[in-house]
């Protein structure tokens, strides 16, 4: 139960579950997707390049490296990562 929150659309009350108050969020992530109480996909966006914005700034080092050839960079990149 502590792990539970809920999202609340238009609604003031509290919700209770087995006597205990539900906590609320305004925004959650479930299965990989940020869901908020906006609605709409920004906040998703947001998350999902930022998330490709780190996995390629990882690959950097790859990418400039003068140790690796050109095949075994694309094999690191596309294959390794």
């Amino acid at each position: 139960m502590k792990k539970t929150e809920i999202i609340t659309l238009n609604m003031a009350t509290q919700v209770q579950l087995e006597n205990k108050i539900l906590s609320t969020t305004t925004a959650f992530t479930y299965l990989g997707s940020v869901i908020c109480d906006e609605g709409g996909a920004g906040s998703n966006i947001k998350c999902r390049l930022s998330k490709a914005r780190s996995a390629l700034m990882t690959l950097q080092v790859v990418w400039k490296s003068a140790q690796y050839c050109f095949i075994t960079k694309i094999y690191h990149s596309c294959v390794l990562s």
